[in-house]
């Protein structure tokens, strides 16, 4: 385990809003805040076509992409996070 790099892992909650017949706002929780430790294995690339829009003056069709961290929780499962969500830990110690 000495090449992976201890790091805390820290999503934030999800909500959704809704408005009443009244207009009146509720939020509701759908997904609470988590925080796991675990070791970062490395980042990664994740790619997805688009269509073209079809907007005048729209976008053109493509392929988009976003950087990844794999991480390990210590319960041995394995997840993809934003590069935002993690923190290392292993300089915390020095």
């Amino acid at each position: 385990m000495s090449e992976l790099r201890p790091c805390i892992v820290r999503t934030d909650e999800e909500t959704i809003t809704s408005r009443n017949c009244l207009g009146e706002c509720k939020t509701k929780i759908i997904k609470e805040a988590t925080e796991h430790k675990g070791y970062f294995h490395k980042w990664s690339d994740r790619f997805w076509t688009i269509g073209e829009s079809p907007m005048i003056g729209g976008y053109a069709a493509g392929q988009m992409s976003q950087t990844v961290a794999i991480v390990e929780y210590e319960d041995g499962t394995v997840h993809e996070h934003y590069p935002s969500e993690i923190r290392f830990t292993d300089r915390d110690e020095q």
